[in-house]
């Protein structure tokens, strides 16, 4: 099979292996190597092994932990606490120790069967116990994040724990890890010898910290000097210069991985732009995770040996108890003068023995190097599929004691809600939820933002998916983000990226009914919850809150079937359930199912008695006249031609129409969204009512913050007519959020099919 052929098989096998193990709860490394193992040539021989796939493979490993050093942040590494530092000595020394010993054991007095043939090569035996006790010292931090993200823990002590132990065993069994590679290829063993070995890591590192501490930074402000530099070669500058600190530790004498971890490390130190960093994480990210990374880990497997599991079952359950054990027991031992309790410490420890990528390239790169055997490579590589395997239950279970014992402790909470939209529902939840936490709300409408600060609330113009004015807004900090913008999209895409670039715990999402099975079932997915747990057409609330046709009410929960906790009361009376107070908190209301006794409910009142209609949408629709404009207008010439369309029909003024639409608009804008204006009046006098429907191919700018409007509903009604003219607001703005409504307002040809596009709308009575 050419080689073409054999990497579109490896990937797709890849593609579908990491899908399954993700929806099993586990990182795409083990369903990956678990495929290479049963498909590959250990089992059924399925998957090819080209010669080409395992250069890609070496590749992979070189940019994965070239990506695995740029996610560490050196400034998390310095402030570590004393736990964190306890921590991840304990779990690196006790299961080293314990692997090199029962390794050194087995081999030097032939217990292990097939390698009595090292039991007179001293060198090969202690080079062998080295790289099995490396291996299992060093833990996974990619699984450890998804997990305590995924167990919402990010703000607790022990999820800081993890993660700077985490980071500082891995660069310790990488450090270590230099030093034996030295070793192993030394003929003897000597101290001379190794003397030389740890001065060439000495000499490596210190080199490596100048380069990257003045070198890289004055490649990056070159760089900035030039930007057409920036813009056109940014990602290949970074991969030279981790291919150029690989080489440097090649010529030193050490594995070239080695300089792309320190690399990468640097290269997040030089980039001061976030966004720029992010972009180019990212692009690492899909480089390595995404196409490099699954070859590397399928190739892997097909290096497993059953012959491990008859022929050296001592050695293999001897490694993996030792694995486990050594990484618990000593974690809690060591971590026990912090102070924080054994409770805490074993905790820490289930959290820590996961293995994962790290363990798999160091024993591939040993059996390469013929330093260990393939039965040595495949208990390692069990090893490390098992122990990834025990974290998610067993930290689980260990995080649910200590919250029994109430020792679950918090540090740096997050706090506060960061609000995408401000419009008038988004600014009623806002003030609710601001009574007890931080609330920011950004929008991109000017006059929503206006009103929210007249309301004394904190509101920014912005774009929800500008990674620099969240940052700008602590989003870092924040415990909570929720999403009411009007488009779903928006609302989806905004809430990923606060969570991928800033770990923001919870999410809330409101969505409306078009697609919500689909959008809602995203979202559950991703860890985010979907806001009042049902459809909830934003633009209804957001029409009846302007008029004042909803009061908002509370009421404690006296038990969970309180008739009250249905959305819909008498035949005349709808509610939303807004927010819930629970112990001095108060929090967005998600579903029925979390209320518990003594809560307090915030609920909005609609009372839709007063908007039975006189006349139906329909009829007013059939009647209206429509006018389509293809020459462009500016504001004050649309007004005039639309005044003089029904000023005879009224009764009235073409001009002094034309001057109050002009007036009102000013006053307060009727800008819906983009492309979309309602712009409305109430007239003197009693029994008025009309509508006029416009399409402006050219577009009508209504307000130089906002793009112009090409579907335009004008209303003019007399007081009396309060009702109908709030009824017909909240029917026009159902019509026009549909996205298809909009591509074929623009499609359609004459005045009959713009009427008859509008009469077919799908449209909800509140």
């Amino acid at each position: 099979m050419d080689f073409m052929a054999s990497l579109l098989i490896v990937l797709i096998v890849a593609w579908a292996a990491g899908v399954i193990s993700n929806k099993l709860g586990y990182p795409s490394m083990l369903g990956e190597l678990v495929a290479g193992i049963i498909l590959g040539p250990p089992l059924l021989g399925m998957l090819p092994a080209n010669d080409g796939l395992f250069h890609l493979a070496e590749i992979g490993i070189f940019v994965m932990m070239f990506y695995i050093g740029m996610e560490i942040n050196p400034d998390d590494m310095r402030k570590s606490s004393k736990p964190a530092i306890l921590a991840s000595i304990g779990g690196f020394i006790v299961p080293f120790a314990a692997g090199f010993a029962v390794t050194y054991y087995f081999l030097s007095n032939g217990l292990a069967g097939d390698f009595d043939t090292l039991a007179n090569d001293q060198r090969a035996i202690v080079t062998a116990s080295l790289f099995v006790g490396m291996a299992i010292s060093v833990t996974s931090l990619a699984t450890k994040s998804r997990i305590l993200l995924d167990l919402g823990l990010l703000d607790t002590r022990i999820a800081m724990v993890l993660m700077v132990g985490a980071l500082l065993s891995d660069t310790a069994a990488l450090i270590v890890f230099a030093g034996v590679m030295g070793f192993g290829e030394t003929s003897t063993v000597d101290f001379q010898a190794l003397a030389v070995v740890v001065l060439k890591v000495v000499l490596f590192f210190v080199a490596a910290v100048f380069a990257g501490v003045k070198f890289f930074p004055a490649i990056d402000r070159a760089a900035n000097r030039l930007p057409w530099v920036r813009q056109h070669t940014n990602f290949m500058l970074v991969i030279c210069l981790a291919l150029t600190f690989g080489e440097a530790a090649h010529l030193a004498g050490l594995h070239n991985i080695i300089g792309a971890f320190v690399a990468g490390i640097f290269i997040r130190r030089c980039i001061v732009d976030r966004h720029q960093y992010i972009e180019l994480s990212k692009t690492i990210k899909q480089l390595s995770v995404g196409l490099l990374a699954p070859i590397f880990f399928i190739t892997a497997g097909f290096e497993f040996s059953f012959t491990a599991f008859s022929q050296e079952l001592g050695l293999l359950v001897a490694v993996v108890t030792v694995a486990i054990a050594g990484k618990i027991i000593g974690t809690m031992l060591f971590y026990l003068p912090s102070g924080h309790g054994w409770r805490e410490g074993l905790t820490i420890g289930c959290g820590m023995n996961g293995r994962g990528a790290v363990e798999i390239i160091i024993a591939e790169i040993g059996y390469h190097k013929g330093f260990i055997t393939a039965e040595i490579f495949s208990i390692l590589v069990f090893t490390a599929i098992f122990t990834t395997a025990c974290v998610p239950f067993s930290l689980k279970i260990c995080v649910d004691w200590l919250r029994r014992h109430d020792n679950l402790a918090f540090i740096n909470k997050r706090e506060g809600f960061l609000i995408f939209g401000a419009g008038p529902l988004s600014r009623m939840l806002a003030k609710l939820l601001a009574a007890t936490s931080p609330v920011k709300l950004v929008d991109g409408n000017r006059e929503n933002c206006e009103a929210a600060i007249k309301e004394g609330l904190d509101a920014h113009v912005g774009n929800a998916l500008d990674i620099d004015l969240l940052q700008s807004l602590d989003a870092d900090h924040m415990q909570a983000t929720i999403a009411t913008t009007q488009n779903p999209e928006i609302n989806l895409v905004a809430t990923k990226l606060a969570k991928d670039n800033f770990i923001i715990p919870m999410s809330y999402v409101l969505l409306g009914e078009e697609r919500f099975d689909e959008y809602s079932q995203q979202l559950r997915k991703a860890g985010s919850d979907v806001l009042y747990d049902q459809p909830v057409e934003l633009n209804d609330f957001d029409v009846l809150l302007r008029h004042d046709r909803v009061r908002l009410t509370e009421f404690t929960i006296e038990h969970v079937d309180d008739p009250r906790l249905q959305t819909t009361g008498d035949s005349t009376r709808q509610r939303l359930l807004l927010a819930t107070h629970r112990k001095g908190m108060t929090t967005p209301f998600v579903s029925v199912a979390d209320i518990l006794s003594g809560d307090r409910i915030f609920s909005l009142e609609i009372d839709t008695a007063e908007l039975t209609a006189t006349e139906s949408f329909t009829d007013l629709v059939h009647n209206c006249g429509i006018l389509d404009f293809t020459e462009p207008l500016d504001l004050g010439q649309f007004f005039q031609l639309v005044a003089g369309q029904l000023a005879e029909k009224l009764g009235m003024s073409t001009e002094q129409l034309a001057v109050d639409l002009m007036a009102r608009e000013r006053e307060s804008g009727t800008v819906l969204g983009s492309g979309i204006a309602v712009p409305h009046i109430r007239v003197a006098g009693k029994g008025i009512f009309s509508m006029l429907i416009v399409r402006s191919k050219d577009g009508i700018l209504f307000h130089h913050a906002m793009p112009k409007a090409r579907i335009i509903f004008v209303l003019v009604s007399s007081p009396d007519q309060a009702n109908r003219h709030l009824r017909t607001l909240a029917a026009v703005a159902q019509i026009v959020q549909s996205p298809q409504f909009e591509s074929k307002w623009d499609a359609v040809e004459t005045v009959d099919e713009l009427r008859n596009l509008v009469l077919r709308a799908k449209r909800r009575r509140i």
